[in-house]
């Protein structure tokens, strides 16, 4: 449903500033390293950039709303995220909106302010909690999980991204997305970390093992769509 992020989607960024989130292995800081306007568009505090809001991506079919970012983070200010949900409704009726964030309890807020068609999504790198506390400031598994079980449950479109997908238990890395019923799920490698090391410090992150993947693979897929994404290979080896 959802098409690198996703191929076949055009993200947009209409919101500045830099995540608070601090992800040591966000794509983002390899971005900043690459393009220096880039650089200083994501660091500082969080702004609109009133000339992207402007655009108006009519020619798009899947957009990625602040593909750079996450509008959803607890400090974007109410009034940044629905000037640019207004926005998102203002253009072509025809285009999907995709809409993801490690804060899905916040989505839950402005349910009301979605554009026509979209789909929502979170990102689960792995069940174990102590993983996301070494590696990020986001908000914890649970809470996205709980988050994306109220959102099904009210009829919302969703899905989930294994990206950058961390060492994980099969069986209760499985058991948490069997109950949010995700449409689709995107699992992949991390690409940055592993090409940049030396703008991540150096930085190891706890990957698995092909046959743990595969496995996880399998049981995925007797009850949803799994999408490999194209940085995969690189875990599985010969393995496929």
């Amino acid at each position: 449903m959802v098409g690198n992020m996703y191929s076949g989607t055009k993200p947009i960024n209409e919101l500045g500033g830099e995540c608070k989130h601090n992800c040591l292995y966000c794509s983002t800081k390899w971005f900043r390293f690459m393009y220096p306007a880039s650089r200083e568009k994501y660091s500082g505090e969080y702004r609109l950039f009133e000339h992207e809001l402007k655009k108006n991506h009519n020619n798009e079919k899947v957009i990625f709303v602040c593909g750079q970012n996450d509008i959803f983070e607890e400090s974007v200010p109410d009034e940044f995220i629905r000037r640019i949900m207004k926005r998102s409704c203002e253009r072509n009726q025809d285009i999907l909106y995709v809409f993801q964030t490690k804060n899905p309890a916040r989505m839950k807020d402005y349910e009301d302010l979605l554009p026509e068609i979209y789909i929502l999504g979170t990102t689960m790198e792995t069940n174990r909690e102590e993983y996301i506390k070494e590696f990020s400031e986001a908000p914890s598994i649970k809470s996205r999980m709980d988050a994306m079980i109220e959102l099904q449950e009210d009829g919302h479109p969703i899905f989930l991204t294994h990206e950058p997908l961390f060492d994980f238990d099969l069986e209760e890395f499985v058991e948490i997305i069997k109950k949010i019923k995700p449409d689709k799920v995107f699992i992949g490698a991390d690409s940055k970390v592993y090409k940049y090391p030396k703008i991540y410090n150096n930085l190891v992150l706890p990957e698995p093992d092909a046959e743990k993947i595969l496995a996880l693979i399998e049981e995925l897929e007797k009850f949803t769509v799994v999408e490999q994404k194209s940085n995969l290979p690189r875990l599985l080896g010969d393995s496929q």
